[in-house]
Order: C-alpha cells, then sequence, then structure tokens
C-alpha cells in the first residue's frame, strides 16, 4: 500500500511540475484557468517565468521529499516533519483564503472557481489524504 501510496504522489507532483515548467516556457494551455480571478475575470497575478518555475522545481523537490527517507540522507523525524508540514500546506489550500480560492471562497462564478471546485480543491484534498496515509504508515 505504501508503494502505491508513493507511485500516485509521484505521478502528481511529476505532472503538476511539469504543467508549471510548460507555463515557465511559454506555454499557455490551461494557465489562465489556472490563477484566480476578481468576479470582473481580472487575474490576480500574472504567473511569470520566476514563479511557475519556482512552482515547478518546488513540485520536483516534493518528489524528493517523498523517497527522502529511503535515502538515509536524514532522519527519519525529519523528513516525516517536513511531510506532516506538507500535508498541512495542502490542507490550508483546501481550505482556502475565504476570497477566491478553496472551499469557502465568497468569489463563486468565475472559471477558475469552477476548476477550483471541480479539480483544484478535490486534488489538495487527495495530496493531503495521501500524505497522512504515508506519514501514518511509515
Amino acid at each position: 500500500m505504501l508503494l502505491t501510496i508513493l507511485i500516485v504522489l509521484t505521478i502528481i507532483f511529476l505532472i503538476i511540475s511539469l504543467f508549471h515548467l510548460y507555463w515557465a516556457f511559454g506555454g499557455t494551455v490551461g494557465k489562465t484557468e489556472s490563477v484566480p480571478v476578481t468576479e470582473k475575470g481580472t487575474l490576480l497575478f500574472e504567473p511569470g517565468f520566476m514563479p511557475c518555475l519556482v512552482v515547478g522545481l518546488g513540485f520536483l523537490f516534493l518528489i524528493f521529499l517523498l523517497y527522502l527517507p529511503s535515502l538515509d540522507l536524514v532522519s527519519d523525524t525529519i523528513s516525516s516533519g517536513i511531510l506532516w508540514l506538507v500535508m498541512v500546506v495542502f490542507l490550508l489550500r483546501v481550505i482556502g483564503d475565504f476570497n477566491y480560492v478553496g472551499l469557502f471562497k465568497k468569489v463563486k462564478n468565475t472559471t477558475f472557481s469552477r476548476n477550483d471546485n471541480r479539480y483544484f480543491v478535490p486534488l489538495c484534498f487527495l495530496i493531503a489524504l495521501l500524505i497522512l496515509v504515508k506519514n501514518l504508515a511509515d
């Protein structure tokens, strides 16, 4: 079961990473639909090269964190603690900012909001749940 969780998380993190790296280097498919917008449709931020690159590399780093205990580079306590923190971050993303993202957002009639409800919130919850199960299984 633990191996299955690691594989599923690796695939999820790799796909998210590849999308962000694609956007960093000029890709446009799905980019604007993945950014929160105001009720008037104005992007809350413009995801440029550096933010997309950092997020893309960050998700690759998360893959590394998943396998960190088996590499014996740091103690199990440290690697487990980092993954608990990552789980909390994804749970906070599920809850959201109470305005534009998450379960309790106020702005609900935008393309991003619909994508957030259909894809992003459930995906973040799944990631948090899988990390929880992995941490408890270790």
